[in-house]
């Protein structure tokens, strides 16, 4: 107690003096933790630490930290500075911890408050004490110095402990990668981005840094035989010399770590301490079953550290069924196609010609090309991830050898480890992968040879980056330079025969500098660009492909096996790509998963389909094969097609029990001119390719617009949307900034519309770089009176209903919910400003529609009005469906005069129907009532018999249930308008609207139905 009151003392006096800060109470309080804890432990303050975020104080027991102590000055507010972003991250990474303002102690364990004690209190412009208070403050100081981070059991768990001190370990890192005070630290960043990533950031370079730190903690610990010790000098001599990368980077960790992150990466250590890795995951490659913690384990932690950086990165855990039938089946592939009957396990070699290694890149003598003596089935996974493909290819070529183990460790060495390549680009994936590999060489009893092991051919390096010249050594962190010069000396000379494995998905591409290959390749058919204005090549997945085709183009045979996503397939922008794919290889082989949540996919019996990954595009497993062809000129491919529906354990199980040999193939009958990979039904062709495109006939259109951020930029009001962006510093919100735009069918909404993102940031909006206004077309919808027509370039869905009409321009997904939709403005400006309009007509094309249509067709709004009508003939969408999934719809001409005109005629009720513009008199009555009063809070939208329930009290009534299940674009408009109002109370004129459009969709399928009649009498 007299310590507390000698503290107390002392604390009062320098407050008194009037000049006091918190740093001037810091030797006061480290001798009240040494008065109180007996010097046997030490509360260290290091200034030096701070400024990198690190708490006011460490307590340690020798080299372990025990707990952390944040401390204010006296009188700053607690209960705020617990809730700044700075004490959050410590509350969620720190599991014992004091935040004090040297008078009021609060003691938190895990993240939660478990007691409190103040010992003194400001009165009068003085410091008393508070005795009442002081016996316990004593036991709960006391209790904080013998906290001890309990054991962990589980790879969850273990799994979110590390994922809360990564967090902290990238903050420290940021902040000394900000900070002025140089380090090797920032020596490092200097290397990786001239290395690696060209363009990384310091605050990504400490992300991907701190992911590394975690996992090669988490390597040297599985090695570790003395439980009871480890720190970061430990760590070095415990990764094995198979994996030089990680070992270097260690030997930094161990023995030059900047002194400003030490306590943080000691952190991290601890929970390594109170973790048996070994014991938790014994069971380990012991099969590759989904239960097993460890094939989880990378994916576990990213969810845990960075659930955003896992879904932008397409970091996916590849289900064993899916990597186990494609191993079988490229081994498979290379015993019936070439011959090779060991298959992956062969042996045999060949000789190429190579660059010579050299150690450096002195003076300027050519390059010199010798012969080397190489195995033939070299095996390249081009997005090794955890390194699950090639834990698989050793896993299936060991078992050809388990009789045959006393030779098993010399075929590893030589005839394995050789040709197995593999690279990564992200760092703690690549430390996931050796560890992997390692282990599992382990365990297949395979020993050494000689005294070094020699290393794993994974490689941290960009694969899609071009391989550069052989990097000088960088000072310092020559290992940099190493490892980027070997991963470049495969790219450039390795004869990959095999290429495989599980490609990320990003549609927005990082990938777009100077890579290997050229997507501009895939924009070509038969030699002609394909002209396309949007399109998804430069999706990552796409470019894997091109670089999987490159390698075995490159050697003049190989194999290819990946699984990807399936949208190539039938999507008309990638006829380019598959073109290329059938130039480059003699047989292609798909086995469709399916599973496509955005497409709305069920199996044909019309039961539920499910997505082998927890994603919702669909994927597909590509086989692609190439042989030798000196002499002969190559003809297209050969393309076999299979699909699997259903369950996704049911899709597991089909794939554990089939390999390449026992799918029923068939094969597919592509053609001109697009080429796809899956059969077509192109009954009608001939006649349905008589009519005219839309595309020709109205040449102006575009994509609809995305405002990359619907929270920030747009709103159900004009005058919400104006106080939403002046509420984001907006200096003017006028008329000029905001404009109407059909959000889905029924649904226009106001959004900040401008020119280009520079236009933005004058008015002081900051958009998205996703932000796009298609302000060269959209602005053709503002000149007054004008009608655009909504249709979706392709539909996947089995009901041709991406069709719509409005008078202004559309959301992208306006129209179709999965692929995009465009907007052709029937007006557009007159070209020099003169405000006048001009019909967005092709000449040629009107001329005909004129000849056949009489003369009602010389109106441009009833040409409009009749192609309208014609993407609502039932008979129309089911007979051409085939060709409407797939391009641009193509109209038929008038039959006749009459025709045109009957046909305009149900054109134009329906354009006024979805514009909500026609006259009262043409709606059917009594549907949608309104009964009940209330709160009017939209809660959910549920169909129930004929009533519509918004919220417990509330409902429409008298609602058809062909209106409710009614869809435009993959939507359904009575439930969409609802559920994209949950939490928002409908005033009148909501209600009224709802009841407009249930009126409307009513009397759209009437519509249809005449239209049906003129259209197919």
């Amino acid at each position: 107690m007299q310590a507390v009151q000698d503290y107390l003392k002392d604390v009062a006096r320098k407050f008194a003096k009037g000049n006091a800060t918190e740093h001037t109470y810091r030797e006061s309080l480290v001798a009240l933790s040494d008065a109180l804890l007996k010097d046997k432990f030490e509360l260290t303050n290091e200034p030096k630490r701070q400024a990198c975020g690190a708490p006011d104080y460490i307590l340690e027991d020798g080299d372990v930290p025990i707990g952390y102590i944040e401390a204010k000055d006296v009188g700053v507010p607690l209960d705020r500075t617990e809730k700044s972003d700075q004490m959050q991250r410590y509350l969620h990474s720190l599991d014992n911890l004091i935040l004090t303002d040297y008078l009021e102690f609060r003691f938190y364990r895990k993240g939660i408050l478990v007691n409190t004690a103040r010992i003194g209190e400001v009165k009068g412009g003085k410091i008393v004490p508070v005795p009442a208070e002081i016996e316990a403050f004593c036991a709960y100081y006391i209790e904080f110095s013998t906290y001890r981070t309990q054991s962990i059991k589980n790879s969850l768990q273990l799994a979110e402990m590390m994922a809360k001190k990564a967090v902290l370990v990238k903050d420290v890192f940021r902040r000394i990668l900000a900070s002025e005070e140089q380090s090797s630290l920032h020596d490092q960043f200097d290397a990786f981005r001239q290395v690696l990533l060209h363009d990384v950031t310091r605050e990504e370079f400490a992300d991907i840094y701190a992911e590394t730190l975690a996992y090669g903690l988490f390597t040297a610990r599985l090695h570790d035989k003395t439980l009871d010790t480890f720190s970061r000098g430990e760590a070095y001599n415990l990764i094995p010399r198979s994996n030089p990368f990680l070992r270097e980077l260690f030997a930094y960790v161990g023995t030059k770590l900047d002194e400003r992150a030490e306590w943080i990466v000691d952190e991290l250590c601890d929970v390594f301490r109170a973790t048996d890795v070994k014991k938790m995951l014994g069971t380990f490659n012991k099969g590759t079953g989904r239960s097993d913690p460890y094939l989880h384990f990378y994916e576990t932690f990213l969810g845990q550290y960075n659930p955003q950086k896992k879904k932008a990165r397409g970091v996916w855990y590849t289900p064993e069924s899916v990597v186990g039938f494609i191993v079988r089946s490229v081994d498979q592939i290379l015993q019936d196609k070439f011959k090779l009957e060991d298959g992956l396990a062969d042996i045999s070699t060949t000789t190429i010609k190579v660059d010579a290694q050299r150690g450096s890149r002195r003076g300027k003598a050519p390059v010199v090309k010798v012969d080397k003596v190489v195995h033939r089935v070299q095996v390249l996974d081009v997005a090794t991830g955890t390194g699950t493909f090639l834990a698989e290819v050793i896993s299936q070529i060991h078992e050809k050898y388990k009789n045959q183990q006393g030779m098993w460790s010399s075929y590893v060495e030589e005839h394995l480890i050789p040709r197995l390549h593999g690279f990564e680009l992200l760092m703690a994936s690549y430390a996931m992968c050796h560890m992997k590999l390692e282990i599992l060489l382990d365990e297949t009893g395979y020993k050494s040879k000689s005294k070094t092991a020699p290393r794993l051919n994974v490689y941290l390096t960009n694969s899609l980056q071009k391989p550069d010249e052989e990097v000088d050594k960088l000072p310092l962190i020559e290992w940099f330079s190493r490892e980027s010069n070997e991963a470049s000396y495969i790219k450039k000379n390795a004869p990959i025969m095999v290429a495989i494995g599980n490609p990320p998905y990003s549609g927005i591409s990082s990938n777009m500098g100077d890579l290997i290959v050229d997507i501009e390749d895939y924009k070509y058919v038969d030699g002609e660009h394909f002209g396309e204005k949007k399109h998804w090549l430069h999706d990552d997945y796409v470019k894997f492909i091109r670089l999987g085709e490159h390698f075995v183009e490159k050697n003049g045979e190989g194999v290819m096996g990946y699984i990807t996503n399936h949208s190539y397939l039938d999507n008309p922008t990638f006829r380019g790509m598959r073109w290329h794919l059938l130039r480059t290889f003699d047989e292609i082989y798909v086995l469709d998963l399916h599973g496509n949540a955005n497409r709305r996919e069920v199996s044909p019996d019309g039961s539920p389909d499910n997505n082998v990954f927890d994603i919702r595009m669909g994927v597909s497993i590509l086989l692609c094969v190439r042989k030798k062809h000196a002499g002969k000129k190559k003809t297209l491919a050969k393309v076999s097609t299979a699909e699997i529906w259903g369950t996704r354990d049911s899709k597991y199980t089909y794939l554990e029990g089939n390999d390449f040999r026992s799918v029923p193939w068939k094969e597919v009958k592509y053609g001109a001119p697009f080429y796809f990979f899956k059969s077509q039904d192109n009954t009608g062709e001939d006649e349905y390719r008589k009519g005219f495109s839309l595309t020709d006939l109205l040449p102006i259109y575009t994509t609809g617009v995305q405002t990359g951020s619907e929270e920030r930029l747009t709103a159900f009001t004009k005058a919400e949307l104006q106080r939403k962006l002046t509420q984001q510093g907006a200096t003017h919100a006028g008329a000029d900034a905001v404009a109407p735009y059909l959000h889905k069918a029924f649904d226009t909404r106001w959004m900040g519309f401008f020119e280009t993102h520079g236009a933005a940031k004058k008015l002081g909006i900051d958009v998205p770089l996703s932000y796009r206004s298609r302000y060269d077309i959209s602005k053709h919808m503002a000149i007054g009176d004008n009608h655009s027509l909504i249709v979706g370039r392709s539909n996947k869905s089995k009901v041709m209903d991406h069709f719509f009409a409005s008078d202004t321009f559309s959301e992208v997904k306006s129209g179709e919910s999965s692929t995009g939709s465009v907007f052709f403005p029937l007006y557009i400006e007159e070209e020099g400003g003169l405000l006048a309009k001009q019909v967005n007509f092709d000449p040629k094309i009107w001329k005909k529609i004129k000849a056949a249509g009489g003369k009602a067709a010389e109106s441009e709004l009833a040409v409009f009005d009749y192609i309208y009508a014609v993407l609502f003939a039932p008979s129309y969408r089911s007979a051409y469906a085939t060709f409407l999934r797939s391009h641009f719809p193509t109209i038929p001409y008038p039959k006749s005069p009459e025709f045109f005109s009957a046909m305009a005629k149900h054109g134009e009720l329906l354009r006024l129907l979805h514009n909500l513009k026609a006259d009262a008199k043409e709606l059917p009555v009594g549907h949608a009532s309104y009964p009940v009063d209330g709160d009017h809070l939209v809660e959910k939208a549920v169909l129930d018999g004929a009533k519509v329930l918004i919220n417990d009290d509330q409902y429409f009534d008298n609602v058809p249930e062909e209106a409710w299940e009614f869809t435009i674009g993959g939507y359904s408009p009575a439930q969409k308008w609802l559920k994209d109002r949950r939490g928002r109370n409908l005033v009148l004129a909501d209600i009224k609207h709802y009841q407009k459009i249930i009126a409307t969709i009513v009397k759209t399928l009437d519509v249809m139905g005449e239209v049906e009649k003129t259209y197919a009498p």
